[in-house]
């Protein structure tokens, strides 16, 4: 009898013992997955997002953006003793994927420490090629939104390297080049632009967006632009014609503001992603950029 009456007590702190430590598991798993579900409230240092398959040497941040949402940052550091020259990549439409992880290596090369990141968070909650950025700020285009979301994205890139803004530059394709300008007009900033097929008239042809957008034309605020520009674009493009980037250029030319401008003939809409282009499209970024800063 008092055999069995140990036994038993001894399984009922098992058993006991046993339960603590799943409620402890649950516990922490419903507490990780409420703290996803918020926005940081400060510059932090965060595991690679859910998606993102290139990984290996990048480091991801998080960072608070305006309406309780935050923007994510992925680094790629240059080899060799810094402090280096920063590049940001800005996504267009296509939202954040593991091709601008490739291209922030790619930069990287060259000698730049390399982000890109999340400037919005993208519509389709179920992608499943895109990084989870589902905490990012509501997509606009390029909105008088996007301004605070391209801002908070350049302070994490600052805060995360450590350089001085004058040693920062924007690379945007697509509405993230039209971003980085809008950006641009409204604050003041002056760090050079690698504006890449940007949209900055507002108009998109030949594939519309399917979401709700506030795009406006930034060249009609081509006055306030100071920051030196460098405008890359296929002779081909038929999402985002030509004769947007003949504006802008023409607008800066007048306002007094560094432009220059280059043309990729029998090239469409994907300078960026399209093996044709990419390379001449990263070397003859780099060393504008450089120039900039020398």
């Amino acid at each position: 009898m008092g055999t069995t009456g140990t036994t038993n007590r001894t399984g009922r702190r098992r058993w006991t013992r046993r339960a603590r430590a799943i409620a402890a598991v649950i516990g922490l798993s419903l507490a990780a997955a409420s703290c996803s579900a918020l926005p940081v409230t400060a510059f932090t240092r965060i595991p690679s997002p859910d998606r993102t398959a290139d990984v290996s040497g990048v480091e991801w941040y998080a960072s608070p953006a305006a309406g309780a949402r935050e923007v994510r940052l992925a680094l790629v550091r240059a080899e060799g003793e810094g402090p280096h020259p920063v590049v940001l990549i800005l996504p267009g439409s296509d939202g954040l994927h593991d091709d601008y992880i490739r291209l922030a290596r790619e930069f990287a090369a060259q000698g730049f420490d390399a982000a890109t990141g999340c400037w919005f968070a993208f519509p389709d909650a179920d992608d499943t090629i895109r990084t989870d950025c589902a905490n990012g700020p509501t997509f606009d285009g390029v909105s008088e939104g996007s301004v605070a979301s391209v801002d908070a994205l350049v302070a994490a890139a600052l805060e995360a390297t450590g350089v001085s803004a004058d040693r920062l530059a924007i690379i945007g394709y697509s509405r993230g080049g039209g971003a980085a300008l809008l950006r641009a007009a409204r604050t003041g900033a002056r760090n050079p632009i690698v504006d890449i097929s940007g949209m900055v008239t507002g108009q998109v042809g030949g594939w519309p967006s399917p979401y709700p957008t506030a795009d406006v034309n930034v060249v009609a605020s081509a006055g306030a632009i100071q920051a030196p520009t460098l405008a890359l674009h296929g002779v081909d493009d038929t999402i985002v014609v030509p004769s947007q980037t003949t504006l802008l250029a023409a607008a800066l030319q007048n306002a007094g503001t560094s432009v220059s401008v280059h043309w990729y003939p029998r090239a469409n809409h994907d300078l960026l992603h399209h093996p044709d282009t990419r390379a001449d499209v990263i070397a003859r970024s780099s060393t504008w950029i450089r120039q900039q800063f020398a």
